[in-house]
């Protein structure tokens, strides 16, 4: 043999074991769950295992039905167009196939062997007979010893199913109840915008009114000042004129000029106080106004507030009531399993019970 054909031979013992290797990902549990693995490896790798899925039912025990193996063909073809899926799915499962993992421990012995044979002249192989002696007793040890330890890890695996299977459960339960309060709280969050929003409605409508009415006695209330600032005015223009008389009769009028000012300037302050009074009213009525304002901002947020508290509440009962109807769900396919997997037992328990007493009848 050359180095050519020993290349080609090396090369399709590489491509078996990484087709294995592959493969040993994709077990029972992930076949079940290929549905939810679709978003996570693709859409072909999920139809693939599904099919192979439904293949491994249709054979039954016979394992070299034709449909088993082209699908199994199309499952690696998929894995092999998306590399990113074998490290996705061990990143989800991280149990392996353990029949397939022991076939990749004997195809890497047997890969080395080859490589060995390969590489290795005639000479050189009498000179490594006894070594080779050695290493299969060796292997022969380690493989007792790995049977034992693969006997464990069943058992560990058994448990973690079990683990996993629970955890499934729970998920699924949560996830229907989330699901309910999401729309439960859909339908919360209409009623409480309809209702804001006629709120919102009445309030400005009433704003509104008491702006206009409060514009209007501002109005009414500028008019009088301009009246009374004219009447002043005027009044103001005729005491000047007079001026002039009241200093050539001061002597003589300056009792009733004192009179006259006097009761000018009594108008005068009860317009001013009048005037006062009126900016007062209107600086309580912005005040208030202001107030109103910042009160409704307060009752805006303290709804809002309330709002997202309520919306939180709600999705952790969503959560809890999603989580409770998984272990639910979870627990009844179980169930159901288990009870289909007793009558099996029970039915094969009777099969070989009638045959053990037929067998008794002939040799009596």
């Amino acid at each position: 043999m050359n180095s050519v054909e020993a290349r080609r031979v090396m090369a399709v013992v590489d491509d078996t074991q990484d087709g294995l290797r592959a493969l040993s990902h994709v077990t029972e549990e992930v076949l079940t769950g290929a549905e939810q693995l679709s978003g996570l490896v693709g859409q072909e790798v999920s139809v693939a295992m599904l099919r192979q899925m439904q293949h491994i039912q249709h054979a039954g025990a016979d394992p070299t039905a034709d449909e088993l193996r082209f699908s199994t063909a199309d499952l690696l073809q998929a894995l092999r167009q998306r590399p990113e899926a074998e490290a996705k799915i061990s990143a989800v499962y991280n149990e392996r196939s353990l029949t397939m993992l022991n076939m990749l421990s004997q195809l890497d012995r047997l890969r080395a062997i080859m490589q060995k044979k390969l590489t290795t002249s005639v000479e050189e192989d009498a000179s490594v007979s006894e070594h080779y002696n050695e290493v299969c007793k060796r292997e022969a040890r380690a493989m007792k010893e790995k049977q034992t330890l693969e006997q464990q890890l069943r058992l560990d695996r058994r448990e973690r199913q079990n683990t996993q299977l629970a955890a499934k459960n729970m998920h699924a339960k949560a996830q229907a109840e989330l699901d309910d309060s999401r729309a439960e709280i859909e339908r919360r969050n209409i009623d409480v915008e309809t209702t804001a929003t006629a709120t919102r409605s009445q309030d400005e409508q009433y704003f509104s009114t008491q702006q206009a009415l409060l514009q209007q006695q501002l109005a009414d209330l500028r008019q009088k000042a301009d009246k009374t600032g004219a009447a002043n005015r005027e009044a103001s223009d005729g005491l000047r004129k007079n001026r002039l008389k009241l200093q050539q009769e001061l002597e003589v009028w300056i009792q009733k000029y004192d009179e006259e000012m006097g009761a000018a300037e009594a108008i005068y302050q009860e317009e001013l106080a009048q005037t006062n009074q009126v900016a007062e009213e209107l600086r309580q009525c912005t005040e208030e106004h202001d107030t109103m304002l910042r009160q409704r901002q307060e009752h805006e947020d303290r709804l809002k507030r309330a709002e997202e508290a309520w919306r939180e509440r709600q999705a952790a009962e969503v959560r809890s009531r999603h989580a409770a109807r998984t272990i639910q769900k979870s627990w009844h396919v179980f169930k159901v399993k288990a009870d289909a997997d007793k009558k099996k037992a029970a039915a094969a328990e009777k099969k070989k019970g009638k045959g053990k007493g037929a067998a008794k009848g002939k040799a009596r």
